[in-house]
């Protein structure tokens, strides 16, 4: 796939089919919607194309940071998995965002991009305060002769797949929900970092995970994960939150990774959150504290449903 970083001001030299939205963890409803456009720009010859925001537009809307579910380098792997040619990277800006629906078709989609073809969801809004819904776009696509294609919604236990309902079972610690709606497990990317070393010194160590993706942050408390590092899936405890056991300031995703010995200190490392076990607790000692850890650790050797090699 080829990743083309575009102004408004963009001229593409090719025609293209393109789908249109944020794509946050290009779920099972984005890939219903991406494997659409795929196949629909085949007849015409002419390639598929996303134009997808750097920055996620609700950062600028409202002011403030929207939690993610992928890193753009996870989303575009997954949009290259599913056939995705081009992807127009674009940066959300004020500009952009006071650009009238009309502009935005014509100028930037029709004139700038040479789109021949868009694809949509059925909720779908575009332009200045999400002025354009899929009615404007009927029309605006009928007078500019761009084929469109609006995909209803997509439907599973009697919840519509979104985002927002993936960070919302996320955030409630229902990880082992996400699976059936994201359509894959939900990875947390990071860096292993050095830590206060306590966990070693208690016979427990455990990977200290710094992550530089806003990504939405799971309930806190202990959970059955899996930790892949260099490719290799292993059995794990994670602890997301503030350990208040210890003196700790902001969040902290620390793993213990069963029956592993190895340094991977600066290793960039993925955790998989596979089912919620309890509440992040206070303990009165450091004690109490590992004894509890301990258990948990059995408890996830014996019955975790993390995937083992």
């Amino acid at each position: 796939m080829e990743i083309i970083e575009i102004t408004t001001n963009y001229k593409s030299e090719s025609d293209c089919f393109i789908a249109l939205g944020n794509f946050d963890g290009v779920h099972l409803a984005h890939k219903k919607l991406l494997d659409t456009l795929v196949e629909t720009s085949k007849p015409s010859g002419c390639k598929s194309a996303i134009l997808a925001f750097k920055n996620h537009t609700k950062n600028i809307i409202n002011k403030s940071p929207q939690r993610l579910l992928t890193s753009n380098e996870q989303k575009y792997s997954k949009l290259e998995d599913i056939g995705i040619n081009i992807c127009y990277e674009i940066m959300f800006n004020y500009d952009l965002m006071r650009m009238s629906a009309r502009d935005f078709v014509v100028e930037l989609l029709y004139n700038n991009l040479k789109v021949k073809g868009i694809v949509v969801g059925f909720d779908y809004r575009f332009g200045h305060k999400a002025s354009g819904d899929i009615y404007l776009l009927k029309e605006l696509c009928n007078e500019l002769g761009i084929a469109l294609t609006i995909l209803d919604e997509v439907i599973i236990d009697e919840n519509i797949v979104s985002s927002t309902l993936i960070r919302n079972l996320i955030e409630d610690g229902k990880v082992d929900e996400v699976n059936k709606y994201l359509g894959s497990d939900f990875k947390i990317k990071g860096t292993v970092i050095h830590g206060k070393k306590l966990g070693t010194r208690m016979g427990i160590p455990t990977a200290n995970i710094a992550i530089n993706t806003n990504y939405v942050i799971p309930k806190y408390g202990v959970y059955d994960s899996t930790v892949i590092v260099d490719g290799v899936s292993y059995k794990a405890a994670t602890n997301v939150g503030k350990n208040p056991s210890i003196e700790n300031s902001g969040l902290r995703i620390e793993s213990h990774i069963i029956d592993f010995n190895e340094d991977i200190y600066d290793k960039k490392i993925e955790l998989i959150l596979h089912k919620f076990l309890r509440d992040e607790l206070k303990f009165e000692s450091v004690e109490e504290l590992f004894n509890q850890m301990s258990k948990d650790i059995e408890l996830i050797k014996n019955s975790s449903i993390a995937k083992n090699i």
